[in-house]
């Protein structure tokens, strides 16, 4: 007969939670002021056995936004959350009440305390309508003689719209257009010959003005 003491013997098991993975988009780039945009995303994990993201339904997902400009990241949430589906998508839309570019991002933590997130920039412009001033230095001038229109560019909370843009002269009617820049206050000065802007025959002729628009 054989007695057999007993022993016994450890063996090391670490049991980790499976990643997870969260990603961000929206549906514009660059949006004007007041006008709303559409954030979407999904929540999921990953498992070496699984050929596809396993998606993480019913989590809670907040976003948070910063102005890029300002120093530091002042992350500011407001509270806003969104559910994620029973496929691991969110969407939400949102609004943004100033001008600037931001940076946005989405955050989930696990109930294991992890925490992912994923981040996209926008930026947010204020357009603005203008109004033009057009005056003409003489009303009366000969044929082959030269004339002079001026005037101003202004937005429509009053300010001059400012250097760097431009604004398009030409006789209605004629093909003829000269670009004229914008000075810092917003004025502009146009002179031009009658040959140079189509005109071949004496007559009354209609000078337009036109501002394209732009950004600075």
């Amino acid at each position: 007969m054989s007695i057999y003491e007993s022993s016994y013997d450890t063996a090391s098991l670490q049991v980790i939670n499976m990643p997870y993975y969260l990603t961000l988009s929206v549906d514009k780039e660059i949006v004007d002021l007041y006008d709303g945009v559409t954030f979407s995303g999904r929540l999921t994990q990953e498992h070496p056995a699984s050929t596809a993201p396993i998606p993480v339904a019913n989590a809670i997902i907040r976003i948070a936004r910063h102005i890029v400009a300002e120093a530091g990241e002042n992350w500011l949430y407001y509270g806003i959350t969104t559910t994620t589906d029973a496929q691991g998508y969110f969407q939400i839309e949102y609004g943004l009440p100033q001008s600037a570019e931001y940076e946005f991002r989405a955050e989930y933590q696990s109930p294991e305390g992890l925490i992912v997130s994923d981040s996209v920039f926008l930026e947010v412009e204020q357009t603005l309508g203008t109004v033009i001033d057009a005056e003409l230095a003489d009303e009366s001038i000969y044929l082959g003689d030269s004339f002079t229109v001026s005037g101003r560019v202004f937005d429509s909370n009053g300010n001059p719209v400012p250097g760097g843009l431009y604004v398009r002269v030409n006789v209605v009617g004629k093909s003829q257009l000269f670009t004229v820049y914008l000075d810092a206050q917003g004025y502009y000065s146009c002179t031009v010959t009658t040959t140079e802007a189509g005109i071949t025959a004496p007559g009354n002729y209609q000078i337009k003005v036109t501002f394209p628009g732009g950004s600075v």
